[in-house]
C-alpha cells in the first residue's frame, strides 16, 4: 500500500523528542487508515500510535482533541499525549497527534453481551456530547443526493437515492435531535478485550448530525455485514441504547434511510480512494462489492426495520 507520508528513524525521533517519549526502536504502518497516515511506534519508553493528518484543517484536529479530553473517564477513549509547549506538532508540513496504545482486538462480530455494552456506551457518549460544551463548528449532513450518480455493479445510485428521498418524506425532520456524533462507530474503530469494549478510536468523521444517523452507521457496520444479518443483535443494541437515550418514533424511522445513505456514501468514498491508492485497487473494489451485498441485505431486512421503527 502507498504510504502517504513515509518517515525515517531520524524523523520519528525528531517528533518523539517533542513529547519526551524516548528513542525510536521500531515502527509499523497501519494500512486501514486510508485518508491519513498512522504508525504504531515502539520506543524506549513504550508503544504509541502516531497519526499524521494529511489534509485535515488544524481547527478540525483541535476539535477532535477537545472531544477526546471531554470524554476521558466517561467512555473508553485513548489518552492523547501533549507535546512540550505545543497543542499540535507539525511534521513535513502536516499536523501530528500521538496517543497511548490500547491493547485489544477489533470485534469480528458482537454477541449479545457486547451488543448491549456497545449500545450503552454509545448512548452515554451521545448524551454527554449533546449536553456538554460546544466542541466543534462542524455542521450536520444535509442528506442531499450527489450530482454524479453512476451505476455501481448492480446498484443504480440514482434510483437508490430516490428511494432514500421517499423514505425521508415519511419522517418529520424537525423531531430528529442533533448533536456531536462519532459517525464511524464500526469494528475498525473499536477495541475489545475479554468481551469488553476498551476503546473507541478515530474521531476523524465526528461532526454535528442526527443521532439516528449514528445508529444507522452502527447498523450497517456491525449488524448487517456482507455475509450475515444479525437483527437480534441490533435489537439488543437498540434496547440498551434506548434505556439510556430513548428515541422518538421519527428518530427510529429515520435509521433505515440513513443506513442506506451511509452505505451508498461508503461506496462513493471508496471509488475516490482507488485513485489515491491504485496499488490496493483490487481490495478496494472487493470492499465495494461487499458494500453492495450489505445494501442488498439491508433491503431484505427493511420490512423488519420499518416495523421496529414504527413501534
Amino acid at each position: 500500500m502507498v504510504i502517504l507520508t513515509p518517515a525515517t528513524k531520524e524523523e520519528f525521533n525528531q517528533v518523539l523528542s517533542q513529547y519526551h517519549l524516548g528513542k525510536h526502536i521500531s515502527h509499523r504502518h497501519m494500512p486501514n487508515a486510508l485518508a491519513n497516515t498512522v504508525y504504531l511506534v515502539k520506543t524506549t519508553k513504550g508503544v504509541y500510535v502516531l497519526k499524521i493528518f494529511e489534509k485535515t484543517p488544524a481547527s478540525d484536529i483541535k476539535g477532535q482533541l477537545r472531544i477526546f479530553l471531554a470524554l476521558r473517564g466517561k467512555v473508553p477513549v485513548p489518552r492523547t499525549l501533549k507535546a512540550s509547549g505545543k497543542e499540535l506538532v507539525t511534521f513535513k508540513g502536516k499536523k501530528v497527534i500521538i496517543q497511548e496504545f490500547v491493547t485489544g482486538m477489533h470485534p469480528k462480530r458482537a454477541n449479545q453481551s457486547l451488543a448491549r455494552a456497545m449500545g450503552e456506551t454509545l448512548a452515554r457518549m451521545d448524551i454527554y456530547l449533546q449536553s456538554g460544551p460546544k466542541l466543534s463548528p462542524w455542521k450536520e449532513t444535509p442528506f442531499r443526493s450527489p450530482k454524479e450518480m453512476p451505476k455501481v455493479g448492480t446498484l443504480d445510485l440514482k434510483e437508490e437515492y430516490a428511494k432514500i428521498s421517499r423514505e425521508l418524506k415519511e419522517v418529520k425532520r424537525s423531531r430528529l435531535r442533533t448533536g456531536m456524533i462519532h459517525a464511524d462507530f464500526r469494528p475498525d474503530n473499536l477495541l475489545v478485550r475479554k468481551n469488553k469494549l476498551v476503546a473507541i478510536l478515530d474521531f476523524d468523521d465526528a461532526h454535528k448530525d442526527y443521532f439516528s444517523y449514528e445508529l444507522a452507521v452502527t447498523l450497517v457496520a456491525i449488524f448487517i455485514r456482507s455475509r450475515s444479518t444479525d437483527l437480534a443483535g441490533f435489537k439488543t443494541f437498540m434496547d440498551a441504547y434506548q434505556k439510556i437515550f430513548p428515541l422518538n418514533k421519527d428518530e427510529r424511522k429515520a435509521i433505515l434511510p440513513f443506513a442506506r445513505h451511509r452505505v451508498l456514501g461508503s461506496i462513493r468514498y471508496t471509488l475516490k480512494q482507488i485513485k489515491s491508492h491504485p496499488d490496493i485497487a483490487k481490495s478496494l473494489k472487493h470492499f465495494i462489492m461487499n458494500q453492495i451485498r450489505v445494501y442488498r441485505r439491508l433491503d431484505a431486512a427493511s420490512r423488519t426495520l420499518l416495523n421496529e421503527g414504527s413501534r
